[in-house]
């Protein structure tokens, strides 16, 4: 840890490049600029700063990952994510709400995984609980738990967040005034 006149430097790393194909990540390489450097960025906790307030309506895989992702991106930051899932389960939308061990998804192990930047993130989850073949079909209430982990490991890893689930329905969302 070294201090800087700005804050405290947390972590010192790759910067995410605007040129990227993918949502600002640049999968390892450094940043490419407009005139060909690349770059390493500081990324600094400035202690001032409010935490990052999101509310994500849908509390189903999409929510989920959303939540997850945006705990991975505000290194610098807190972030106060709301989860706000009617049915009161994370994850367990129509898609994965399933108990049935029947219930399979359509696409392999190998060609899923909550993190675009692991792809054998499934892979190696599943192998860690007896199944070896990354071609095989997960159950879909296994790929929920996958996700639900995945969110846990997020947040644990983000700086003090404020993570929080609400069991409600939303039909309107008003932003204040001030827009806080």
């Amino acid at each position: 840890w070294e201090r800087s006149s700005v804050g405290t430097v947390i972590d010192t790393r790759i910067a995410p490049c605007e040129c990227s194909p993918v949502g600002g990540v640049n999968h390892g390489r450094a940043p490419e600029r407009a005139d060909g450097a690349h770059g390493v960025v500081t990324l600094v906790r400035v202690p001032s700063m409010p935490p990052v307030r999101v509310l994500i309506v849908g509390g189903g895989a999409s929510g989920v990952l959303t939540a997850a992702r945006i705990m991975d991106a505000t290194h610098a930051r807190p972030a106060r994510v709301t989860l706000v899932e009617e049915g009161g389960r994370l994850a367990a939308g129509v898609a994965y709400g399933t108990e049935d061990a029947a219930h399979l998804l359509n696409v392999r192990a190998s060609g899923m995984s909550a993190d675009p930047s692991d792809p054998d993130g499934l892979v190696r989850w599943i192998a860690a609980r007896g199944q070896d073949d990354p071609d095989t079909f997960v159950a879909r209430r296994d790929f929920r738990d996958y996700l639900l982990e995945h969110l846990d490991r997020a947040v644990a890893a983000a700086p003090p967040a404020e993570p929080a689930v609400r069991t409600a329905r939303v039909d309107h969302v008003e932003v204040p005034a001030d827009r806080t």
